[in-house]
């Protein structure tokens, strides 16, 4: 009977970690995609401060990208 106790008491454990790790994971992709808005932003506000008139959108003239697109999702596309 201890050993059906204690099976019950570790599934609650992991039930309860399971949650909130699920709300941890929900949290921190929200706060990834605030930050992805935020890198979008700053490039631009760096694209018009810069003066980027001629360029090839998305690449600077070494050729390298400048767009949160072509950074974040460059490596993986």
């Amino acid at each position: 009977m201890a050993f059906w106790a204690q099976q019950a008491a570790l599934l609650t454990d992991v039930l309860t970690s399971n949650k909130a790790l699920a709300a941890t994971t929900d949290h921190l992709e929200e706060e990834k995609l605030r930050l992805d808005a935020l890198l979008v932003r700053q490039y631009n506000l760096i694209n018009v401060l810069d003066g980027s008139a001629g360029r090839t959108h998305g690449t600077t003239s070494d050729g390298s990208a400048t767009s949160k697109e072509d950074i974040t999702l460059g490596a993986y596309g």
